[in-house]
């Protein structure tokens, strides 16, 4: 399970299972293979930033075993199973933490709103500041 916390600097949450990465946490054995706690996803490789966890995420989408997210600059970040290249960092390794998708260059630009469900299953639209 993904989610993004309701704080002010907006982290990523995950829990579940592990196997692939696709919670984007680690430890020091790089060995979580499954977590039943909410926890904050490590930052990884993201650009510019000095925080300990990818903070300030707009939007996510999950796949079977991988996770997608933009951040409020513009950038996407993915992490999880990456054997067909669902990535989108130019290779087939799977990534356990967060890395850019694409190159510095590569930037989402305008994104006018996004459509998410709440908790209770009903619709939420957030729109970007």
């Amino acid at each position: 399970m993904t989610t993004l916390d309701g704080s002010e600097d907006t982290a990523v949450l995950t829990w579940g299972d592990n196997e692939y990465g696709q919670l984007g946490i680690k430890d020091a054995n790089n060995d979580i293979s499954r977590n039943a706690t909410p926890t904050r996803v490590n930052k990884g490789i993201t650009v510019d930033s000095t925080d300990d966890y990818l903070i300030n995420v707009i939007g996510l989408s999950t796949g079977g075993s991988h996770t997608v997210v933009i951040k409020d600059d513009g950038y996407v970040y993915s992490w999880g199973l990456n054997e067909s290249g669902q990535i989108g960092d130019i290779s087939n390794e799977t990534r356990r933490t967060p890395v850019l998708t694409g190159d510095r260059e590569a930037r989402v630009l305008m994104m006018q709103k996004i459509t998410a469900k709440k908790a209770d299953g009903s619709v939420a639209k957030v729109h970007r500041k």
